[in-house]
């Protein structure tokens, strides 16, 4: 069984990449893996920081030269890996364990129905992946049971994606180039009625995303655009219930966040959905 591996950079060196060195590491154990194993790096940094040399490459590097967001380095490992039964998907900033490569590289006695293998996911010691049910998530209170499961949510981060699937759905949906990929991904698995896998392996990464205190507004007005545009789209969601839970995080980010233009961003929007 064949496998693709992408990890996604943005202005980050490889070397510091947290990702990278743990799959480094696996390989230099492991390095018979890389006979059915392909590693592509797909660096979206607008400027060229890393650079490529030495006799220890074992992965393909692509500079994209600008944020082409992730949608397009999906694709574009998609379109790499039609030899292969599964892609992996990786970003800079996650702990990778041993136990999770012996996982992930080991698919070989999945059900055919299965088109997703995810690890559980901690970020800020609280679980934030998978979350049970495919509507806008809930913090998860204790790690599920390992096996195949129906109608949940999954982080894209260190998730295995059947390429057959993602043939048949015509790849990653570039209208979600960066934000809300993983809950459209989701939302397709589920409406298919086709099964995730979750892994017993826990890993640890880092979710930049669920503090409000730490990102710029541009960031933030990415995140919810992408939100409402899968609201509108995709969710099951009543439109009264989403509006509630929008009036509830401004007032939320007006009483806790240091940037209230963050807060009036999310006024903003609310006012704008009919």
């Amino acid at each position: 069984m064949k496998y693709t591996v992408i990890i996604v950079l943005y202005n980050q060196k490889l070397d510091d990449s947290k990702t990278f060195q743990s799959l480094n590491k696996y390989v230099q154990k492991n390095k018979n893996i890389l006979n059915s194993v392909n590693i592509l790096i797909f660096d979206n940094s607008e400027m060229a920081i890393n650079k490529v040399d030495g006799n220890e490459i074992f992965y393909d590097y692509i500079q994209a030269g600008e944020n082409k967001g992730l949608a397009k380095a999906y694709n574009y490992a998609l379109s790499k890996a039609q030899n292969c039964e599964w892609l992996i998907l990786l970003d800079q900033d996650s702990d990778l364990t041993e136990e999770y490569f012996q996982s992930i590289f080991h698919l070989e006695n999945i059900n055919n129905h299965v088109v997703a293998v995810v690890p559980q996911v901690i970020s800020n010691g609280k679980i934030v992946s998978p979350i049970l049910g495919n509507e806008l998530p809930k913090m998860q209170k204790k790690l599920i049971t390992q096996g195949v499961y129906f109608n949940l949510m999954a982080i894209n981060s260190a998730s295995a994606i059947r390429v057959s699937f993602l043939n048949e759905i015509g790849g990653f949906n570039e209208a979600f180039r960066l934000d809300y990929l993983d809950h459209w991904l989701y939302h397709e698995i589920s409406q298919m009625k086709l099964g995730v896998y979750v892994l017993g392996t826990v890993i640890n990464h880092e979710l930049s995303v669920t503090k409000y205190n730490e990102i710029s507004l541009n960031r933030y007005k990415s995140i919810l655009n992408s939100e409402i545009i899968f609201q509108s789209e995709y969710s099951l969601i009543p439109i009264k219930k989403y509006k509630k839970r929008l009036v509830f995080r401004f007032f939320k980010q007006l009483l806790f966040i240091k940037n209230k233009r963050i807060a009036f961003y999310t006024l903003k929007k609310f006012k704008e959905i009919k």
